[in-house]
């Protein structure tokens, strides 16, 4: 379909009534998933897999560059942790900047333009120097860090309700696929390009999100919301007009508009709408879980080495790690379709409450029994797990929680607080077992989930189902 067409489109009579703002949310949610929803799937999809292997591309090559460059990561530590650390400061900080500009002027170009920053990949590739990589990877993890939240806000803006939880669930799988198998193509890349081999990961990582963006511009339209929320009913008509007749022509059924209980949201943004009164305990709540889930999920992934060396299970460390992989994306499939019976609620308490009793499992089997040994790695795994269960859902409960106005920003914003919990944990709990021991990881994990739990047990909303304008009524 051409989404980019200026001529004005002429609705049939029947429809003269549905041109308020609110009468074209309406027809865009009688909308079932069809293909056009497939097409938003699949290369929205495409690019989060893509920003997931960049994300995580200087931590699996930083041997490799330091070979390079002729510096020894594990000798020179400040220099490693320089490059990861100012990679995390730089997706935080794009994500937050990508959320305000996303308000203003569209999830669509902000979206194309973060992929495209995150194609300096490809310079980066040509680096000559540490400094020289640190600034292009910089530049790119700006890219990185802004995608995300835009991809996220624009699916859930176009999903009709009754698909929503099942299908952005889909969506985020495929960022656990590009975590999942960059370490399939670094040890490839390595095998065909020696050690050039992270040169080629670099070129993959840049050339691939440039040519996701420009199939993004090309065939997929703007957020419908936000096009009434900015008042520009008419493209926005033209838009639904070209989706509706695209789903009669497969045959599809279109039942007139139901009567709304909702309004179109209309009103102007304003950023510090996040804190007022009506969406404070929202923001609490997200933020929470946003940095407790990955907070865990971070310390879990870093601290598996040393776990590893005090049970006794190097050997098979990355069969394990594999393992763990494999058992979290399958739960994902299997979280996106028990969320729409489950409910929000339930959903994230279950999470918070397998990672609260997981971790003080641990703690007992450490502080009191005194083991290190197999049982100890499965009380982390379930605390890890637990927090990955919250993970799953996280993007799309924000999208729900606010309004359209701010949505894109809320995520932003939330997406920031993840960064910064993946920025402080590995230092943070590095300390903490060099100076107390496993057992101070399982007392800040059992701390961190049963301040999550309680802020999610206190303000946490169920949206099961219902359309966003009703969720932000």
């Amino acid at each position: 379909m051409d989404y980019h067409s200026s001529s004005s489109t002429t609705l049939p009579s029947s429809h003269d009534e549905l041109s308020s703002a609110t009468a074209l949310v309406a027809r865009l949610e009688r909308l079932p998933f069809f293909a056009f929803h497939r097409r938003l799937l699949i290369w929205l999809g495409l690019g989060l897999f893509f920003v997931a292997f960049n994300t995580l591309v200087v931590s699996f090559t930083i041997t490799a560059t330091g070979s390079a460059f002729q510096f020894d990561p594990n000798k020179n530590a400040p220099a490693a942790g320089t490059l990861i650390a100012l990679g995390f400061l730089a997706q935080g900080a794009g994500a937050v900047a990508a959320g305000v500009l996303a308000e203003y002027y569209g999830r669509k170009r902000l979206a194309v333009a973060a992929l495209l920053l995150s194609g300096i990949g490809i310079i980066a590739a040509f680096s000559w120097s540490l400094p020289s990589l640190i600034i292009f990877h910089t530049l790119q993890d700006l890219g990185i860090g802004a995608f995300l939240p835009l991809a996220l806000t624009w699916f859930v803006e176009y999903v009709p309700a009754q698909s929503r939880g099942k299908t952005a669930i889909l969506l985020a799988t495929f960022y656990i696929w590009g975590d999942f198998l960059l370490p399939v193509l670094s040890t490839r890349a390595t095998a065909l390009f020696g050690a050039d081999g992270w040169r080629a990961l670099f070129v993959f990582g840049g050339a691939a999100p440039v040519l996701c963006a420009l199939a993004i511009w090309f065939l997929l339209p703007e957020s419908v919301r936000w096009l009434v929320n900015k008042g520009d009913e008419g493209q926005a008509q033209q838009l639904i007009t070209k989706l509706e007749a695209e789903a009669e022509k497969r045959k599809i059924t279109l039942a007139d508009p139901a009567t709304t209980r909702y309004s179109a949201d209309t009103h102007p943004t304003r950023l510090g709408e996040l804190f007022s009164s009506t969406y404070r305990r929202s923001t609490i709540v997200s933020w929470t879980q946003w940095f407790v889930c990955y907070f865990i999920a971070t310390a879990f992934s870093n601290g598996l080495p040393t776990l590893f060396v005090a049970i006794g299970y190097q050997k098979i460390s990355l069969l394990l790690i594999i393992a763990y992989g494999t058992a979290s994306l399958l739960m994902t499939y299997g979280l996106a379709f028990i969320w729409k019976r489950s409910g929000a609620r339930r959903f994230f308490l279950s999470g918070n409450y397998l990672s609260f009793i997981s971790a003080v499992i641990g703690a007992i089997l450490v502080g009191i029994f005194h083991l290190h040994n197999g049982l100890l790695f499965i009380a982390d795994t379930f605390t890890a797990l637990g927090a990955f269960v919250s993970v799953a859902g996280l993007y799309l409960y924000t999208a729900e929680l606010f309004p359209t106005r701010i949505r894109a920003w809320a995520l932003s914003t939330s997406r920031g607080m993840q960064c910064l919990a993946t920025l402080i944990a590995p230092f943070l709990t590095a300390y903490l077992i060099a100076t107390f021991g496993l057992i101070s990881i399982f007392v800040l994990f059992g701390t961190l989930t049963c301040v999550g739990l309680l802020v999610f047990w206190r303000y946490g909303r169920e949206t099961r189902q219902e359309i966003l304008e009703e969720l932000a009524s």
